[in-house]
């Protein structure tokens, strides 16, 4: 009998301009859930600091504090215990985004 695998899908989060009301339910469900893989599905971090697309100043935190915030996000990510042999963590290309693949994929182990 082949074992399920319980996967924890995640889209564009847009971090750190995310709902925080909403990333803690998530959370709160994925504790329960237990996923043994999570995949993010893209855009999770907004970049807004160097996005080209039009700008609100009142949502100008600077690329350093939008990157701090967004490791954070991942470590409580990794808190939930999802399995390397799994494939723990998988981030996906998505469009001017690219230039933090090379940061984000040497935050951690789990993420290829």
């Amino acid at each position: 009998m082949t074992q399920i695998e319980k996967i924890l899908f995640i889209p564009d989060l847009h971090c750190p301009y995310h709902d925080e009301r909403a990333w803690k339910l998530m959370m709160k469900a994925a504790k329960v859930f237990k996923p043994q893989i999570i995949v993010i599905l893209g855009d999770f971090i907004d970049c807004f600091a160097i996005s080209t697309y039009s700008k609100d100043p009142s949502r100008a935190l600077g690329l350093t504090k939008e990157v701090s915030i967004t490791l954070k996000k991942l470590d409580e990510l990794n808190s939930l215990g999802a399995k390397q042999k799994y494939t723990s963590k998988v981030i996906m290309k998505t469009d001017s985004r690219d230039i933090y693949k090379t940061k984000l994929l040497s935050y951690s182990t789990l993420l290829i």
